[in-house]
């Protein structure tokens, strides 16, 4: 529950897709936004980003992002509603757009849209989406591949979530593992300055390795 607006959300997922529900008090300016700022990685930057106004029922769009020294790569989605939306408005940079069907930048901005909906008759809005970081058609091809077995019952696509993720872990195996003495009696952990790895007395744990800190040689590998 979003309780400063008294708005109940509800999420679930597929492997590329998402799928939200959203119950609102009763209101003329409904709305859900988009924040396409919001990054997958730390730190990061955008380069190009874009959302269009398909249908009063369908968005797509993407983001281009340089998440560090060479590494630039796009995230493509597509969007569907389940109700036509009355007005689509957008954030680029400090600029508030009202009534556009596109949302547009080419440099590092605050950048989204918000979707506006009447919601005094029926107070429920879905929304599915998808990503691929191939294309924005393959993004929509994920979406239909995805999310059309449900035919826009969000209980049938958290079901089926909740099988996937039970089928998954019902294929680990846990049993003992053998840790070097000197490791088991330590009993001070700090961790590290890049929060991966964990400095345990006089041993490092670094990608699952145990290494001396002194000499740094390999003391036992735990993976």
């Amino acid at each position: 529950i979003l309780e400063d607006y008294n708005i109940k959300v509800e999420l679930t997922a597929t492997t590329r897709g998402g799928f939200q529900r959203y119950h609102f008090p009763k209101t003329e300016s409904a709305q859900i936004l988009f924040d396409s700022k919001s990054t997958e990685e730390e730190p990061s930057t955008i380069i190009d980003a874009a959302i269009n106004k398909v249908s009063d029922i369908e968005l797509e769009g993407y983001v281009q992002r340089e998440g560090g020294e060479g590494n630039e790569y796009t995230v493509h989605f597509g969007a569907l509603l389940n109700r036509p939306l009355t007005s689509l408005g957008g954030v680029k940079g400090t600029t508030i757009l009202n009534n556009t069907n596109e949302i547009k930048v080419t440099e590092d901005l605050d950048v989204g849209t918000f979707l506006k909906f009447d919601v005094n008759d029926d107070q429920t809005v879905l929304m599915q989406t998808a990503i691929s970081y191939v294309s924005i058609d393959q993004a929509r091809l994920n979406l239909i591949t995805e999310m059309d077995d449900f035919d826009w019952s969000f209980d049938a696509a958290h079901n089926n979530a909740r099988k996937v993720w039970n089928d998954l872990l019902g294929r680990i195996k846990v049993g003992k593992i053998k840790i070097p003495r000197a490791l088991r009696a330590a009993v001070t952990l700090i961790e590290s300055k890049d929060k991966q790895n964990l400095i345990v007395n006089d041993f490092i744990i670094y990608n699952g390795i145990i290494y001396n800190k002194q000499t740094h040689k390999q003391n036992h590998d735990c993976r």
